[in-house]
């Protein structure tokens, strides 16, 4: 429950100055005080769903950073296999130490 404006109902309020407020029967204090045991659970409920959605954003992170590792390590792994290739394939062209190349 929100206050007019958008503002917490119980923002300000400490459980313990119940005094202070304008209330005039014991009824009305029970009342706010209620509402503000709602509202603060309210916001403590939002806070708890919210963790648990940071929580699994933290997971899936987690998981796609090792999924980046591992495509980086095989790309490194396949650019290295090509660059062995073609120094293979390029010492086969050329002619070995006393032959001459073929015109």
């Amino acid at each position: 429950m929100g206050a007019p404006g958008g503002g917490l109902l119980c923002q300000n309020v400490h459980l313990s100055s119940y005094d202070s407020l304008e209330v005039s029967t014991d009824d009305e204090r029970l009342l706010l005080f209620l509402l503000c045991v709602t509202e603060y659970d309210s916001v403590n409920n939002a806070l708890d769903e919210i963790s648990a959605f940071m929580d699994v954003l933290e997971e899936r992170n987690e998981q796609l950073f090792a999924k980046v590792q591992q495509l980086l390590e095989d790309s490194r792994h396949a650019r290295l296999q090509a660059e062995l290739q073609d120094q293979e394939s390029s010492d086969h062209d050329k002619p070995s130490s006393g032959q001459q190349p073929s015109s």
